[in-house]
């Protein structure tokens, strides 16, 4: 499952995108990345993608220059996000109940909780 949205002049007049990579749309665990693309200094990018292996690969992969990151489950049996934790090289990022909101646009059907 492959999702890309833009949000516009979500957060502060400014652009949000949403990617959310992942094998399968019933489960997927992994983690997330928040930063901004490139030189672009207001369009934040949330990045789920979970065939990397550290939030560095996330950074790389997707050219993201990083502000925090952590954790997120999908279960779709159970209709529910969860994110939790942080990264460990770049931290937890900035506002995570902006994490939450983007991710329930994106999947309005779902439940969104954060954790600690």
């Amino acid at each position: 499952m492959r999702i890309r949205k833009t949000l516009k002049g979500f957060h502060k007049g400014s652009d949000v995108t949403l990617l959310f990579i992942c094998g399968s749309p019933r489960e997927a665990r992994g983690k997330y990345l928040v930063g901004f693309h490139g030189a672009e200094k207001d369009h934040l990018v949330i990045v789920f993608d979970e065939s990397a292996s550290f939030h560095k690969d996330i950074a790389l992969r997707h050219r993201l220059r990083a502000r925090g990151g952590g954790w997120l489950e999908l279960n779709s049996s159970k209709r529910r996000i969860r994110l939790w934790g942080r990264s460990l090289a770049y931290g937890r990022e900035p506002d995570r109940d902006l994490t939450r909101r983007v991710l329930a646009i994106a999947f309005p059907d779902f439940s969104c909780t954060c954790e600690s």
